[in-house]
């Protein structure tokens, strides 16, 4: 997947699930940076601070991007949650979820993961 950058976002987030079993990632949540974005395992002065360092004019960002995951349960509960992070799923992902309850919109989502690894 090639996705370009436009003048107005020149910095772009996204969210990924990886299935240790067959090796396959989802992308799960792609946004333009912005404060309104979660920073789920980055803290926005981490991110101020990579992106603006000490020049006003700050060189685009390259080479390889950081990942930080999440390995257990517990250091998924025990991090600090932003406001849409309640749920540990993409604040898109609860709006389209048609007011159906956490636990059938996470059933329908697994049966719709399962099918589309069958195929």
């Amino acid at each position: 997947m090639s996705v370009d950058s436009s003048p107005t976002h020149p910095v772009l987030v996204f969210d990924v699930y990886i299935n240790g079993g067959n090796r396959k990632v989802w992308l799960l949540d792609f946004n333009p940076y912005c404060r309104t974005t979660d920073s789920l395992l980055f803290a926005w002065e981490e991110i101020v601070s990579a992106l603006h360092s000490q020049s006003p004019h700050p060189a685009p960002i390259s080479g390889t991007p950081q990942f930080r995951v999440i390995d257990s349960h517990l250091a998924a509960s025990s991090s600090t949650a932003p406001a849409y992070a309640t749920n540990r799923l993409p604040r898109d992902a609860i709006d389209l979820s048609s007011g159906a309850s956490i636990d059938e919109f996470a059933q329908r989502f697994r049966r719709q993961m399962s099918e589309a690894t069958r195929d």
